[in-house]
């Protein structure tokens, strides 16, 4: 795998908006800007991250916009500066090969999925998942921003499960509220090791079989390492991840696969009563020798950890709660 070089004081983080833009008065994207600032990187904001609408600009200057901040040399990461709905559209105008001329963190959440993806698995470069650009805001003291700007700066870290997450609904304004909340296995206690690899389960489902994925060569090429997959359902009912996760098997997604980790649906729901644990469970049934985890911190509700496509994960589960190692060296 190419392991971009990570960030540290004096850094340049570029954010551009390739899928929908940020309002300029929305406050906690400002203190996220902060919270970045306060590590001592610069930052370059493209002309779409304030730009209106659902889409941030038309498909070729947000294609253009991120096109520039990979080939600027003086630009050490990408940032996504939000998720949205249309990212898709910008695929066939990606300069590809600049970003494989000039590799660099490259981080986003929700529908930069698609970008991120394309990424790891046709050019085996390192992608960072499960923050964008603004979703640094509640600073260090909260510690999934901690962990995620460790990471960023190639520190080692052991992410564990939560014991506690948000009770709001995702995107909500409102006071934090918290609940108790615990992850679910097939298996009482497991450890396993494999590249890890995934994103939002939503935007994943389209990329099967289009130009922009390679996840039959990155398995050819990484043979020996297996793969860890972590899934984001953002929207999907319970019957559509079932389907889903049946035609990645089919597309041959899953082979040397070792687990599975499933995050807490932002918006659940059910067409005939599944759940998503019995969606997971059924998909895998004849396959026990995969580990699958569910109801985890992965994804678009709080807290969330910081995935990364490519590197090798340490996953363990013992007494209810599970840590993640990322292997950066």
């Amino acid at each position: 795998m190419n392991i971009p070089s990570f960030l540290k004081p004096g850094s340049m983080v570029g954010i551009t908006a390739p899928s929908a833009p940020v309002d300029p008065q929305e406050s906690a994207f400002q203190k996220s800007l902060a919270v970045l600032r306060s590590c001592g990187w610069q930052l370059c904001l493209s002309e779409d991250v304030y730009g209106q609408g659902l889409r941030s600009a038309s498909a070729a200057d947000r294609a253009e916009q991120l096109n520039e901040q990979f080939r600027n040399p003086q630009c050490d990461a990408v940032f996504c500066a939000s998720g949205g709905d249309f990212l898709f559209e910008i695929l066939p105008l990606v300069d590809w090969a600049a970003l494989q001329k000039n590799p660099k963190i490259l981080l986003g959440a929700s529908d930069p999925t698609s970008l991120l993806f394309a990424c790891s698995t046709r050019y085996d470069l390192l992608t960072f998942y499960g923050f964008n650009a603004g979703s640094f805001h509640a600073g260090r003291a909260n510690r999934s921003v901690r962990h995620a700007l460790d990471l960023l700066q190639g520190r080692t870290v052991v992410q564990k499960s939560y014991s506690r997450i948000d009770a709001r609904p995702p995107f909500s304004e409102d006071p934090w509220r918290s609940r108790p909340s615990r992850w679910h296995a097939s298996q009482e206690r497991f450890h396993i090791s494999g590249l890890c690899i995934g994103g939002c389960v939503d935007v994943l489902k389209d990329m099967i079989g289009t130009p922009y994925e390679d996840m039959k060569g990155f398995l050819r090429r990484h043979a020996d390492a297996g793969t860890i997959w972590y899934l984001d359902s953002f929207s999907l009912s319970a019957e559509g991840l079932y389907r889903t996760l049946l035609q990645m098997r089919y597309a041959g997604w899953f082979d040397r696969c070792r687990g599975v980790i499933l995050g807490r649906p932002a918006f659940a729901s059910s067409e005939t009563g599944m759940r998503y644990d019995e969606a997971l469970r059924l998909a895998f049934a004849d396959q026990p020798e995969v580990k699958l985890l569910w109801n985890a911190d992965v994804g678009h509700t709080l807290p969330h950890f910081l995935m990364i496509n490519g590197a090798c994960l340490d996953l363990d589960w013992q007494q209810g709660q599970a840590s993640l190692e990322f292997r950066l060296k």
